[in-house]
């Protein structure tokens, strides 16, 4: 056996360590600012990072008081439909009961019906009475 390793030239010891090394790549000049951005949002998701406009919604939702709601739009006035998708993806422990549609309907039903009553939350019906459980 050792005379097999000593018959290995020069030359295939140097392929071997090209072969073992790691292969760099031409330098990139410019990265895509979108690629970029969304690479590091899908780090700060993997390390349970959230980024500060994520996490100014999620303070503001935890911010609602017991027996109080917000509505969607009170929350993130320019994009309520981030606050529903920062609901939807967020694993944060946050009051999302307490978040409702503008016109007082609920989003998850008897679900989230059961809990508002459960707080004293007025309701009309099948909807919150926006006008006495609203914190603007």
């Amino acid at each position: 056996m050792s005379e097999d390793l000593d018959r290995i030239s020069p030359r295939e010891g140097a392929h071997a360590k090209a072969r073992d090394r790691k292969i760099r790549g031409p330098k990139v000049v410019s990265v895509n600012p979108g690629l970029r951005k969304l690479a590091h949002h899908l780090a700060d998701k993997r390390e349970g990072r959230l980024d500060p406009r994520t996490a100014r919604i999620v303070g503001r939702i935890r911010a609602i008081p017991e027996g109080f709601v917000r509505t969607y739009g009170d929350i993130e006035p320019g994009a309520p439909r981030l606050v529903g998708r920062v609901l939807a993806t967020t694993q944060e422990s946050m009051p999302w009961h307490r978040v409702v549609r503008a016109d007082g309907s609920l989003a998850q039903g008897r679900r989230q019906r059961a809990l508002l009553v459960a707080e004293g939350v007025p309701m009309r019906g099948d909807r919150v009475d926006l006008r006495r459980a609203r914190i603007a």
